[in-house]
């Protein structure tokens, strides 16, 4: 779901497939930026390079309309360059899997502080990243990061729950952990 000012863009602004990926592929990325020539391959693989960039002129266009009644300073850009492919948020955009990145990374010394950045993360995470995009190795990659990191912080989340005395929220993320893996096994025994 894409969302401005906490309200969703109209899902039919997206109906096109390759709008809804080009803006995934992005906003995954690290500083938002991918190289054209890896965009070009993940949302248009077996086309020549004419064709595909062609496409993703096209593309661009058509999120650029889809924005268009957003109020210009919250509305984001996306920049094609020579060599790579930008998304420029607007003023206060906060893209989820950029914020759930951060907080998995964020340097904290205290138990306390970390904890609540782990949770902040885990209330951030909706599911998986682009489901339904399974043909593209960059967003599978970048899905299963994500994933691993999730559970990584459960399981620090559940250490530091102990440590802090705290036995419900111990119990709570222990479930959570539980059902986690509990879905990762049954996905894996289809």
């Amino acid at each position: 779901a894409f969302e401005l000012e906490g309200r969703p863009v109209a899902s039919g602004a997206w109906r096109r497939s390759h709008a809804r990926r080009l803006l995934q592929l992005l906003c995954s990325a690290p500083k938002l930026s991918e190289s054209r020539a890896r965009v070009l391959s993940a949302l248009w693989p077996g086309s020549d390079e004419a064709h595909a960039r062609n496409r993703l002129h096209h593309t661009v266009h058509f999120i650029r309309q889809a924005l268009e009644e957003v109020p210009e300073r919250l509305r984001p850009q996306i920049v094609v360059g020579a060599d790579h492919v930008t998304f420029v948020p607007g003023v206060d955009t906060q893209i989820d899997t950029q914020c759930f990145v951060g907080d998995v990374e964020a340097d904290c010394s205290q138990a306390e502080t970390r904890l609540g950045h782990i949770q902040q993360a885990l209330d951030i995470f909706r599911g998986p990243l682009a489901p339904g995009w399974d043909d593209c190795a960059h967003i599978d990659g970048r899905r299963a990061w994500l994933e691993t990191q999730r559970e990584s912080i459960m399981r620090e989340a559940l250490d530091l729950a102990l440590e802090l005395e705290r036995p419900d929220l111990a119990l709570d993320i222990a479930r959570q952990l539980a059902q986690l893996l509990q879905n990762d096994t049954d996905a894996h025994c289809r």
